[in-house]
């Protein structure tokens, strides 16, 4: 992948019983969409890893052009936030 803009998110989990919360960092880099190599007039991808999640892994979002595949990693990441119970530093 290459060079990209991070995004830094947090995971707060609670340990049983005690109701002590403790932060694990989670880095989520996006790369720039690039069109498809078979079809690079109908489909384009944005690429994204979550490392940190448990496990490792880089996942590809497709759209009809760069912004709509930008914008539906966004969406999928808003997803795995809440899925994952993550949040910002700021909160």
């Amino acid at each position: 992948m290459s060079a990209s803009p991070r995004t830094t998110l947090h995971r707060t989990t609670a340990p049983s019983p005690a109701p002590t919360w403790r932060r694990q960092r989670v880095q989520i880099p996006i790369s720039l969409p690039a069109p498809v190599r078979d079809a690079p007039e109908t489909e384009w991808i944005c690429r994204f890893e979550t490392a940190g999640l448990g496990e490792d892994s880089g996942k590809e979002v497709c759209g009809v052009d760069g912004i709509q595949a930008l914008e539906l990693t966004i969406q999928l990441l808003g997803v795995i936030e809440e899925l994952e119970q993550l949040s910002l530093p700021d909160g």
